[in-house]
């Protein structure tokens, strides 16, 4: 497994710790932004923080199942699902930031569900070698 994937844990949960964060803590700025309901902003900021707080629990677990990787990868592939959901809602509603910020995020987080997806095995056990 390469050096960098060891780390992917805890790049995934510290993105959603600051992005929940920034999402709440600026979530009127981001309403005029990107031109979205406030309560699409705060749900967004709130499903950040969640996420966050599992990925940085297995993060900081020496070992790990198998089946938490799993379902972290797969909420990480759901939410990318669920961003190209809001482009296509908010397509021509929302502003470019708006819809650039779905599409980003889609693809970082699409990214990270399948890097963890495919080292699951590895990412269990990455102490244990």
């Amino acid at each position: 497994m390469r050096r960098w994937v060891r780390g992917i844990l805890w790049i995934d949960g510290a993105g959603a710790l600051a992005a929940g964060v920034v999402m709440l803590g600026l979530r009127r700025f981001f309403v005029g932004l990107y031109e979205v309901p406030l309560n699409l902003i705060t749900t967004i900021g709130l499903v950040n923080l969640a996420y966050a707080a599992v990925a940085l629990t297995l993060a900081a677990r020496k070992r790990r199942r198998v089946a938490w990787i799993a379902a972290l990868a797969v909420a990480n592939l759901s939410w990318a699902l669920v961003c190209v959901l809001l482009v296509l809602r908010f397509h021509g509603e929302a502003s470019f930031f708006g819809v650039g910020h779905f599409v980003l995020e889609g693809a970082w987080v699409a990214t990270l569900g399948t890097v963890e997806w495919r080292n699951r095995q590895a990412l269990a056990g990455v102490d244990a070698e």
